[in-house]
């Protein structure tokens, strides 16, 4: 991962996130709950807002009903090709669409 990308970058990159949860997998309970707050405790003003909207944006999504394993595999497939797709900048610009598709309006 490039060692150049600022808090908010990394944290809106799914990739990156994957990754540190896999390398942080074994820390756990009390150890884990340390560490948070030290972050906590030595972020700046933006950080504790990206944590803040990290945490409430967990909670919501933990108490709304999870779909996914409501979906068949092609929809999974193609919802993850999706995803890579837009994580390699792939994909026709929302503007194109939107033209494409004008004449039905």
């Amino acid at each position: 991962m490039d060692g150049s990308l600022n808090t908010s970058q990394k944290l809106k990159n799914r990739n990156f996130i994957k990754a540190k949860l896999k390398n942080d997998e074994t820390m756990k309970g009390e150890d884990l709950r340390k560490r948070v707050l030290a972050h906590v405790h030595d972020a700046d003003e933006e950080l504790l807002h990206l944590i803040k909207e990290l945490a409430e944006t967990y909670k919501q999504q933990t108490n709304e009903k999870d779909w996914w394993g409501e979906l068949g595999p092609m929809e999974k497939a193609a919802i993850q090709k999706g995803l890579e797709d837009a994580d390699n900048n792939k994909g026709v610009p929302h503007k194109e669409v939107m033209e494409l598709f004008d004449k039905w309006r």
